[in-house]
């Protein structure tokens, strides 16, 4: 758990990138990131791996996440959209909005399932404050959870 004093210059560096951050409600240390080719329906790994944030915003009022990206400068910041589908399973986080398909490996089983259901409520909330096309969770059994699960396995993470 971090202390108040690095959750605060946590706070103040994500607001160098992203204006009108106001708070930071849920993180998780270790996350990679992966997405689904359509095409070819297998898993590519983004060379993408970090922190995950989950922050609420003053101006617009829609809450996000970003992954803090260890391995190089370029940074995952996606806003929170209600009409995201999201299946948490085992240590994956899948989420398909704008017509991509995102997966989440955490190393932590508790922040998986910590952050799946931090953003399935931020979307219910964000759902009832607006006429915005309701959400889909699940954390059901996946065949795109084992194939993820291998990718991730070869690419150790």
């Amino acid at each position: 758990m971090k202390s108040n004093i690095e959750m605060l210059i946590d706070l103040n560096a994500l607001l160098a990138d992203i204006p009108h951050i106001s708070n930071i409600l849920g993180y998780a240390t270790q996350v990679a990131v992966y997405r689904l080719d359509e095409e070819s329906e297998e898993w590519e790994y983004l060379e993408m791996k970090g922190t995950l944030f989950v922050y609420s915003r003053s101006y617009p009022l829609k809450p996000g996440f970003v992954i803090i990206n260890k391995l190089s400068p370029k940074d995952l910041t996606e806003p929170n959209t209600p009409s995201a589908e999201m299946i948490a399973e085992h240590c994956f986080l899948i989420c398909k909005y704008y017509g991509s398909t995102y997966g989440f490996m955490f190393q932590d089983y508790f922040d998986c399932i910590s952050i799946g259901y931090l953003l399935k409520d931020l979307w219910k909330e964000f759902e009832n404050s607006s006429d915005s096309p309701s959400s889909n969770y699940s954390s059901s059994e996946s065949s795109d959870d084992e194939e993820l699960c291998d990718v991730a396995s070869e690419e150790n993470i």
